[in-house]
């Protein structure tokens, strides 16, 4: 004998099917956004970490720089002057100020690239400008142009990064930064130079 199932019944069971689908389809979209939230929390944690250690001073440039702006006639230092940074890879310049004035001051640092002196095809050493070229922009490799020191008291001093960032595409050759520190919008000692040897 053969069942044969009503048109009700069959309604009944597309019903019941569609309503579990909807529930499972809901109850995964909630797992996925679950899973993505947990992803994005766990990458921006990483890539903070990241960034922060790579923009810090280790503890021997701290000393060196703490150790230079002990002297009473230095105003501007800089740690290491001069390093070799690899394409696409970054690397973090120590520099320390001292306020020798009698009065306290609001201080900050500007750094900006001079020039670049690059091998071009036929091997010859040329001078690239500052600004952006084919290739390279060494006025966008510093993260932050302007660097707030803060407010310092007669004969108080502080430490400050200056974090570079090499372009992949730049091209190999020095780079020449200046750096100037001011005193309430008034320069501050003379330019400092940093360079930066790219390969």
């Amino acid at each position: 004998m053969k069942r044969t199932i009503s048109m009700r019944a069959k309604k009944k069971i597309w019903k019941k099917a569609a309503i579990q689908l909807s529930v499972n389809f809901m109850v995964m979209a909630i797992l996925s956004i679950a899973m993505l939230s947990v992803g994005v929390f766990f990458a921006r944690d990483i890539f903070n970490y990241t960034t922060e250690t790579g923009q810090k001073l280790d503890e021997q440039t701290k000393e060196q720089l703490e150790i230079k702006l002990r002297d009473p006639s230095a105003l501007v230092t800089i740690g290491l002057n001069r390093k070799n940074i690899k394409r696409g890879e970054h690397e973090v310049f120590g520099v320390g100020v001292a306020n020798r004035d009698k009065i306290e001051g609001e201080f900050k640092i500007v750094t900006g690239c001079s020039k670049g002196v690059v091998v071009n095809e036929e091997g010859d050493k040329v001078e690239e400008p500052p600004g952006c070229t084919e290739g390279t922009c060494c006025s966008k490799w510093i993260m932050g142009t302007t660097t707030e020191v803060g407010e310092l008291g007669p004969n108080e001093f502080e430490l400050a990064t200056l974090f570079f960032s090499i372009d992949k595409k730049a091209k190999p050759g020095v780079y020449i930064y200046n750096i100037q520190a001011f005193k309430d919008e008034e320069k501050y000692d003379s330019v400092k130079k940093v360079y930066i040897e790219v390969k």
